[in-house]
Formats: C-alpha cells, sequence, structure tokens
C-alpha cells in the first residue's frame, strides 16, 4: 500500500501511473483490514487527488471510481470520503463521462453504498446525484450493469423520506420500472429494482420507494405491481429477488386498492411460493409474513389467504425460525390480521397457532414487537 502510494504521490501528472495505481488500491482494499489502512495513509486523498489531476481521463476516473467503492464497504471510510469532497468528485466523473457504461456503472456502486450513510443521502440528493443516477439509466438502457447498479443507488438512497418523492418526481419510478422490463432475464437487475421499489412505496428500489404513500399509488398505476410478480415468476430460485419482491409487496399493500389488485394479480400466490421455495431463508419468511401481514387488511383476502394455504405457510415459517424475532413478530402480525376473520379463527387453533404464538412470547420475552403482535 505505501509504494503504491508512493508511485502516486512522485507522479502525479501521469495519467498511467494514477490510472494503475487506483486499480491496485482498488483490488487490495477487497480486504477490510486494508480499506482501514488505505485510509490511514491517506489513500482516500490520493485517489481524490488523481480524479481532480486527471478529469478528462476516462480510465482514470473509472479506476479511481471502482476503487472508492471498494474503499465506501467501510463505514467509517463513508464518512471520510464524503468529508473530504468525494461525492462532488465523483458526480463530476459522471458528468464529464455520461457516455461510458465504466465510469457510470462504478460511481453508482460507490454512491449505492456512500447512500447507506444517513448524512450521506441528502448530501448526494442536495448535489444532483438523484439526477446523475438518472441520466447514466437514462444514457445506458441496453446496459444490465449500468442499471442494476443505478437501481441499488436509488435503493439505498430512497431509504431517505424525502428523496423517495423527489425519486419519484424526477421518474424514478419509470426508470426502475424500464430496468425491469429491459432486463427481465437479470437476476440482479430485478433484485435491485424491487429493493428500491420497497423504499419507495415504503424489488430493492422499489422496495424503498414505496414507502411513500403517493408512490404506493403511482408504483401500482405505472404497472409496479406486474414487474415485481414478473420478477419473481422469472426468478423463483433466487432467494434475494424474491426477499426483495416481498419486500416491495408488503410496503405497496398498506394502499387499499393495492391490496386489492396484488391478490387480483396471483400476488397471494407468488408470496406463497416464495415461501415454500426457501423455507430455511429467514429473510424470505420475514418479508413474505410481512407481505400477507399487509394484504391480509383486506376481509376479501383473509379468506384467500386461509384457502391457499397461507396459514400453514405462515406457521411453518414460525417452526423453522423459532429463535429469529424478526419472522416471530411479522408472523404474528399475519396471524392477528388473519384472525380478524371467524373461520380463520377455528382453522388457526386448529392447526397449532395459538401454540405456535405462545411459543413465540416464550422465546422473546424481550422482544416489544413479537409481544405487541
Amino acid at each position: 500500500i505505501e509504494a503504491v502510494l508512493a508511485a502516486m504521490r512522485a507522479h502525479p501528472a501521469s495519467q498511467p501511473v494514477q490510472q494503475q495505481a487506483c486499480a491496485a488500491l482498488r483490488g487490495l482494499a477487497v480486504n477490510d483490514d486494508n480499506q482501514v489502512k488505505i485510509a490511514e495513509l491517506g489513500g482516500i486523498e490520493a485517489v481524490l487527488a488523481a480524479m481532480q489531476a486527471h478529469p478528462a481521463s476516462q480510465d482514470v476516473q473509472q479506476q479511481a471510481c471502482a476503487a472508492l467503492w471498494k474503499l465506501t464497504c467501510s463505514a467509517d471510510n463513508r464518512v471520510k470520503i464524503a468529508g473530504l469532497g468525494g461525492i462532488e468528485a465523483v458526480l463530476a466523473a459522471m458528468r464529464a463521462h455520461p457516455d461510458s457504461q465504466d465510469v457510470q456503472k462504478h460511481a453508482c456502486k460507490m454512491l449505492c453504498n456512500l447512500a447507506l450513510n444517513a448524512d450521506n443521502r441528502v448530501k448526494i440528493a442536495g448535489l444532483g446525484g438523484i439526477e446523475a443516477v438518472l441520466a447514466a439509466m437514462q444514457a445506458h438502457p441496453a446496459s444490465q450493469p449500468v442499471q442494476q447498479q443505478a437501481c441499488g443507488a436509488l435503493w439505498s438512497l430512497a431509504a431517505n423520506a424525502d428523496n423517495q418523492v423527489k425519486i419519484a418526481g424526477l421518474g424514478g419510478i419509470e426508470a426502475v420500472l424500464a430496468a425491469m422490463q429491459a432486463h427481465p432475464a437479470s437476476q440482479p437487475v430485478q433484485q435491485q429494482a424491487c429493493g428500491t421499489l420497497f423504499n419507495l412505496a415504503a424489488c430493492g428500489a422499489l422496495w424503498s420507494l414505496a414507502a411513500n404513500a403517493d408512490n404506493q399509488v403511482k408504483i401500482a398505476g405505472l404497472g409496479g405491481i406486474e414487474a415485481v410478480l414478473a420478477a419473481m415468476q422469472a426468478h423463483p430460485a433466487s432467494q434475494p429477488v424474491q426477499q426483495q419482491a416481498c419486500g416491495a409487496l408488503w410496503n405497496l399493500a398498506f394502499h387499499a386498492d393495492n391490496q386489492v389488485k396484488i391478490a387480483g394479480l396471483g400476488g397471494i400466490e407468488a408470496v406463497l411460493a416464495a415461501m415454500q421455495a426457501h423455507p430455511a431463508s429467514q429473510p424470505v419468511q420475514q418479508q413474505a409474513c410481512l407481505a400477507l401481514w399487509s394484504l391480509a387488511a383486506n376481509a376479501d383476502n383473509q379468506v384467500k389467504i386461509a384457502e391457499l394455504g397461507g396459514i400453514e405457510a405462515v406457521l411453518a415459517a414460525m417452526r423453522a425460525h423459532p429463535v429469529s424475532q424478526p419472522v416471530q413478530g411479522p408472523a404474528c402480525g399475519a396471524i392477528a390480521t388473519l384472525a380478524a376473520n371467524a373461520d380463520n379463527q377455528v382453522k388457526i387453533a386448529g392447526l397449532g397457532g395459538i401454540e405456535a404464538v405462545l411459543a413465540a412470547m416464550q422465546a422473546h420475552p424481550a422482544s416489544q414487537p413479537v409481544q405487541q403482535q
């Protein structure tokens, strides 16, 4: 590390040296300890200096963004990079090299990591980062890597409530759905897109965006529910896709009309299929139980979920993951909502649901969400 940094400081005007040095730091930063050491030795400053000295070099900007992406795997480095002007540097690279898929891809990856920090989400949005990510998606619609990483960046940024509104207002929902439609066979694109919709509606990007009530309506109106269900159907063996898709459906189903639409489009069957296909996956079971919980707020859905074996699926999740508070809490919530139906009350009891709920209470006495549900 010291040797690479010494070369960068000795040859600041050499584009080939700076490019290869950034590439070397990227490789070294795969190691967690090296991420810390590079930062301590001034590596972040060296990479940013390379970007400032060679703004017109696509190769330097690409490798520098890639190095910063790896370095932002460290939470402390996320703070330091932002404080040293790293957000501004990456956005400048995106604007200077709009036609470079590699620059756009690595820049979006870095923004995704940086936005895991709450303050950075605000700063990125304030500096035009949302617009930059959407511009990358518009410029490279056929590039699966760009679309994947851009959806990932939107997913992280949409964890902020104000950003959810801004992303939607700038056409972000349309961009995410276009990515899903253009790359239906890409598991990474479908995963990141569902995650964004999850946050926007409250499979990653749609999940985030759907936390906002207005976005729940907009996503549904633009075909987002169909897109999420298509992702689930196309990638049944993918645990990440199923998890994020269930999360997106959970948030979308906070809206009463969406509860009806999801059920009518086969969403209940899709959630139950995910549970059946991934019984050992705690994240899938958790998000699926949350989705059923939201969907069961509709009286007709309470009947349909029960008829399709939903009560059995929720109880199976509870028995398979007894020590998982994230599963037990949503499962109890789903059981409670389903039990608003009189016939379901009898069925739940007959299937051992009372015992399962009491076991959850006994196993998680300190968990307020479990005890409440």
